[in-house]
C-alpha cells in the first residue's frame, strides 16, 4: 500500500538554545480542533471558465499533457469517461505527476493538521483536468485520508477550438 512519510519540506525542527531540539508551527500549520480529520480536497478546473479556485498548490496542465479535445472521438467526453481518463494517463508523465501531488498532498495534510486543497486546471475543465484529479484522488484513498474530488467546470460547454493550443506528443 502507498504510504507517505515525514516531508522535509514541512519539518520545522530547529535547535534549541539549551540544548536539545523544539517544534515551531510551520506556515501551513493550523491544528483543528480535537475530533476533527482533516480532508484532502482535490478539484478540477478550467482556466477558460474563470478563476483557479483557492489552493495550497495547482497545476496548470495546459501545456504538459495531450488534449483529447483535438480527437473527434473523445472532444465531447469527458475525465469521467474511461476512453478520456486512458488517453490523458497515457500521456507520458501523467503517472508520476499524479503519484507527486498525491504525495504532496498527503504530506502537508500530515504534517500540518490541516485540510489541503489541490487544483489541476486545464482550458475547458473537462479532459485532461478532470483525469488527474480523478486519479489523485484514488492514490490519495489508499492513505485512508479523507478526500474529496470536485470536478468543477466538468458539465461547462465546450471552449472553442481557439482556445484550445495543440499538444501532439
Amino acid at each position: 500500500m502507498w504510504r507517505s512519510r515525514s516531508a522535509p519540506w514541512t519539518d520545522h525542527a530547529q535547535p534549541h538554545r539549551g540544548g536539545g531540539w523544539h517544534r515551531r508551527p510551520g506556515p501551513l500549520e493550523t491544528r483543528h480542533e480535537e475530533g476533527h480529520h482533516p480532508v484532502i480536497r482535490v478539484i478540477s478546473f478550467g482556466y477558460g471558465h474563470g478563476e483557479p479556485p483557492a489552493a495550497e498548490v495547482t497545476y496548470d496542465l495546459r501545456d504538459l499533457l495531450r488534449n483529447p479535445f483535438h480527437d473527434p472521438e473523445l472532444k465531447h467526453l469527458t475525465g469521467l469517461d474511461p476512453a478520456v481518463y486512458e488517453h490523458v494517463m497515457d500521456t507520458p508523465g501523467a503517472e508520476p505527476l499524479a503519484q507527486a501531488a498525491a504525495y504532496l498532498a498527503v504530506g502537508l495534510n500530515e504534517t500540518t493538521g490541516a485540510d489541503i486543497t489541490v487544483a489541476f486546471g486545464c482550458v475547458g475543465g473537462r479532459h485532461r483536468s478532470v483525469g488527474l484529479a480523478r486519479r489523485v484522488g484514488e492514490i490519495t484513498q489508499l492513505t485512508n485520508r479523507p478526500v474529496t474530488v470536485e470536478h468543477r467546470d466538468v458539465d461547462k460547454p465546450l471552449l472553442p477550438p481557439g482556445a484550445h493550443r495543440a499538444r501532439t506528443a
